[in-house]
């Protein structure tokens, strides 16, 4: 899902979600449910928001797994 992707790629980068050099993933979590909940609750029920998360959200932080916030930003300035 293109919006779960580009939410998990903004919260991944802010260094408020992480803490003691990892990213705190029920954090990430809340703020993506948020996002996608505000972006297009009509079109997707809160149902379908958990199922994505449930989906994606652990694969999408163990991409990124043993990297610091600063190699995780430096990744996506690349990209």
């Amino acid at each position: 899902m293109k919006k779960f992707d580009k939410a998990f790629n903004y919260e991944i980068q802010q260094k408020t979600n992480w803490h003691f050099g990892k990213p705190v993933q029920t954090r990430i979590d809340l703020n993506i449910w948020r996002t996608l909940f505000l972006q297009d609750n009509a079109g997707i029920t809160v149902r379908q928001i958990d199922k994505v998360i449930a989906e994606e959200l652990d694969d999408s932080i163990n991409h990124f797994a043993g990297q610091t916030l600063e190699q995780v930003q430096a990744y996506f300035d690349e990209a």
